[in-house]
C-alpha cells in the first residue's frame, strides 16, 4: 500500500511537470508566431504629406511676373508678383547705380498688364505705373502708381469711376500712356450683349496727374 501511495504521488508529480511544460511551449509558441509592429505605412504618408506642403509653398511663392524699367533719372525699377491665384504679392525696389533706394511690397488682385515709366507732372520725379487686369470674368482693370521722392514714394490716385462714367461698363479696362496723359479705354455694353461680345463701341477717359493725383479730364465715347 505505501509503495502504491508512493508510485501514485511521482505519476502526478510527472503530470503537472508535463502540463507545466506545455503551457511554457504554447507560450513560447504564441511569442515567436507573433508578427513585428511596422511604421511603414505611417512614415511615407508622412513623407508625403511634407512633400506636398512643399510643392504647395513652392507654387504659391513662384513668380508670375518680373520686370525692370529704366527712369530718364538713372533709376531703375524692379517689379515682381508671385504667386498664381487671384490675391498675389507685388514687391517693388527702386535702384540708383546699385543701391537701394526704396521697396513697396503689398498684395494686388489680379495679373499685372504692363507697367511703364514716366513724369506725367513734369516735377522731375520719376514715376512708375503698374497696370492691373482684375480676375474673374470682368477683368476690371486699375492702376498702382507711385512717384520716387528722393529715398521715399509717393502713391499716385487714381479716383473710381463717376457714376456717368460706369454707364455702360463692365470691366474690360485697357491704359495707355499719351504724352503726359494716361487714358482709360473700355468697351461698352447693351442690355442685350453678353460679357465676351459687346457691341457699343468704345469709351476713353483721359486723365492730367495734378501733384499726386489723376484727375479726368474729357471723356469720349466712340461707335463700334
Amino acid at each position: 500500500m505505501k509503495y502504491l501511495t508512493q508510485s501514485i504521488f511521482c505519476l502526478s508529480i510527472a503530470t503537472l511537470a508535463a502540463c507545466s511544460n506545455e503551457t511554457t511551449s504554447e507560450r513560447n509558441s504564441t511569442v515567436a508566431t507573433e508578427e513585428p509592429v511596422t511604421t511603414t505605412d505611417k512614415a511615407e504618408t508622412t513623407i508625403q504629406e511634407t512633400t506636398a506642403a512643399n510643392t504647395e509653398t513652392t507654387s504659391i511663392q513662384s513668380t508670375s511676373y518680373s520686370m525692370s524699367l529704366n527712369a530718364d533719372s538713372d533709376v531703375s525699377f524692379d517689379v515682381k508678383t508671385t504667386g498664381q491665384g487671384t490675391m498675389r504679392d507685388m514687391t517693388v525696389v527702386a535702384q540708383k547705380d546699385g543701391k537701394e533706394l526704396a521697396r513697396i511690397t503689398e498684395p494686388v488682385e489680379g495679373t499685372v498688364a504692363n507697367t511703364v515709366t514716366t513724369d506725367l507732372n513734369k516735377n522731375q520725379k520719376p514715376e512708375l505705373l503698374i497696370f492691373i487686369s482684375g480676375g474673374g470674368s470682368g477683368n476690371y482693370g486699375t492702376v498702382y502708381g507711385y512717384e520716387l521722392a528722393r529715398q521715399d514714394w509717393m502713391q499716385l490716385d487714381l479716383p473710381p469711376l463717376t457714376e456717368e462714367q460706369r454707364e455702360d461698363y463692365m470691366g474690360h479696362d485697357e491704359f495707355q500712356v499719351q504724352g503726359n496723359q494716361l487714358l482709360r479705354i473700355f468697351p461698352l455694353y447693351r442690355d442685350i450683349d453678353t460679357n465676351s461680345n459687346p457691341t457699343g463701341g468704345t469709351r476713353t477717359i483721359t486723365y492730367s496727374l495734378e501733384g499726386t493725383t489723376f484727375k479726368a479730364t474729357s471723356s469720349k465715347d466712340s461707335s463700334k
